[in-house]
């Protein structure tokens, strides 16, 4: 990445690389200390009980969809203001955002806590004895919802002004309370209503952290204001058609209705068995989101009347993510089953590992269709994601629930797994009919991405079936740095190399500002 500018602000790539690294950072921790928490809250709770905790948070997060899109429609214009210096803006742009959500949150927690009932004793399969504790675990995370969509208003302000250090030192202690409070509730109770009722109090003190900080980014513009019409119409026009994407496609894409059908045709060891896995390879997307977190507000600066720009960063992001997901991937689907031996155990390993392989799989595409779907929101058009997940929804869950009754949750992963294939399909459709000349380039670099993908995944099926494993090791490590030396030499060009090597060198002055008022 050199050097771009927009309207006088500049981004320059150490920035871009910098921030980056915060977000990694933010969601690297709390994922090494998940993995260290996760069996041991499964041995405090057992299966039963921890599949009942995953279903709480999915069900809870599901209703984030009351964001109305507003978090991130917050963080385009928030950069837009900054790149236009309509400093008058952005106070409007926070208030606006924060009442809203907080708004938008009472109504989505009552309406979480009115189907509370209906989901614990008619939809999902709990037993008899976990009822009554998971029905008061859920109520109390439907009364977390203003917090939680209030928080995530604040985070959405606080990401368009690239303060992304400040965003992360917040999130890695908020995010590793997640699984440490559990450990040490567990210590007195292992009822679920104990350990929920802590969580929500940290995520209270989350969402006044944040909410301060926003504040307090605008001197001399603290006082409160009423969120102006003008203002939410513009954050409601654009975070409507999110809005619609998040309710049809989190169904999807975060895995709510493979759960949800699991938990209804099988049964809760059954949504343990997926539900580990999926919330594992899912985590891996920190990669893609942490890149792509930084650079929507950029994506969103040059979508105006730098579209070139856009373009040439977002074939560079695409190949990036490319060439480090595919390693991940090579190395999880090689060593799916002893990975899982060794963190959990043969259980685990037994029913889980094909899921995984197929679940990795599908995050190694959806790590690089989300390249093409921030472009496509950066460049005003969210209704055409919108719009596919609508088409899409039946035809994805009539498919889920034939394979889960037919081959259980391997038939589940797989179903998945497909639908990320047409994700990148039809994004790139989209993105090619936005920028119609570059179109061929983008096709060209999607083909040389779509026969690595193959390779990649052939691979690393072989690589699973050596049974040696030091057979194994040898082999795969070989694999991957031919994957790193035909990318270096074939997916980059002349001009990525030379963007990543300034990237790596070291700074020649002791410290790197931006030209014009971007915070950090």
């Amino acid at each position: 990445m050199s050097h771009p500018s927009f309207n006088g602000v500049h981004y320059p790539a150490r920035l871009l690389a910098r921030n980056t690294v915060y977000n990694l950072m933010g969601r690297l921790l709390p994922m090494a200390i998940a993995l260290a928490a996760i069996p041991y809250i499964i041995e405090g709770l057992g299966v039963e009980r921890f599949g009942v905790l995953t279903l709480a948070w999915m069900v809870v997060g599901y209703f984030g969809i009351f964001d109305m899109g507003i978090g991130r429609a917050a963080t385009k214009f928030v950069a837009q203001a900054i790149s236009r210096r309509e400093q008058e803006q952005l106070a409007s742009l926070i208030w606006t955002s924060l009442l809203l959500l907080v708004g938008f949150g009472i109504i989505g927690g009552v309406l979480a806590a009115l189907l509370t009932p209906w989901l614990v004793s008619d939809v999902l399969n709990i037993s008899e004895a976990l009822k009554g504790e998971s029905r008061m675990a859920f109520l109390l995370l439907a009364a977390s919802m203003p917090i939680v969509l209030g928080t995530s208003g604040a985070r959405g302000v606080l990401e368009g002004q690239q303060r992304f250090r400040l965003v992360n030192a917040i999130k890695i202690p908020a995010s590793a309370a997640t699984f440490l409070m559990p450990l040490v509730v567990l210590f007195f109770s292992n009822n679920l209503f104990h350990i929920v009722a802590v969580l929500v109090g940290a995520r209270c003190i989350v969402f006044f952290i944040h909410a301060y900080v926003c504040i307090a980014s605008l001197p001399g513009r603290r006082m409160p204001q009423f969120p102006q019409h003008a203002t939410a119409k513009r954050l409601l026009g654009f975070g409507g058609w999110l809005t619609a994407t998040n309710v049809f496609g989190s169904l999807m894409a975060l895995g709510y209705i493979d759960r949800l059908v699991i938990g209804n045709r099988l049964d809760l060891s059954a949504i343990a068995y997926y539900s580990t896995p999926f919330e594992l390879t899912v985590k891996l997307l920190l990669l893609s989101g942490g890149l792509l977190g930084v650079l929507f507000p950029v994506f969103s600066a040059y979508a105006i009347d730098q579209r070139q720009k856009l373009e040439i960063l977002h074939q560079c992001t695409v190949k990036f993510l490319f060439l480090s997901m595919g390693m991940v991937t090579i190395g999880l689907v090689a060593f799916a089953s002893p990975f899982l031996r060794l963190w959990l155990d043969e259980s685990f390993a037994r029913e889980s590992a094909v899921v995984l392989q197929l679940l990795t799989v599908g995050v190694l595409m959806s790590a690089i269709s989300s390249a093409f779907l921030g472009a496509i929101q950066a460049l005003g058009r969210p209704d055409l994601t919108a719009k596919r997940h609508i088409i899409e929804l039946p035809f994805y869950a009539a498919a889920m629930w034939f394979c889960t009754v037919r081959w259980g949750i391997v038939g589940t992963a797989a179903v998945w797994t497909a639908w990320q294939v047409v994700e990148i399909g039809i994004l790139l459709w989209f993105l090619k009919k936005l920028l119609p000349s570059a179109a061929a380039r983008i096709q060209y670099q999607a083909n040389v991405i779509a026969v690595g993908i193959i390779a990649v995944t052939t691979g690393a099926f072989a690589l699973s079936a050596i049974s040696d494993l030091s057979t194994r090791l040898v082999t795969t490590l070989l694999a991957l740095a031919t994957v790193l030396i035909l990318g270096w030499r074939y997916i980059l060009n002349a001009e990525d190399r030379r963007k990543l090597l300034h990237v790596l060198a070291p700074p020649a002055k002791p410290s790197e500002q931006l030209s014009t008022e971007v915070k950090q």
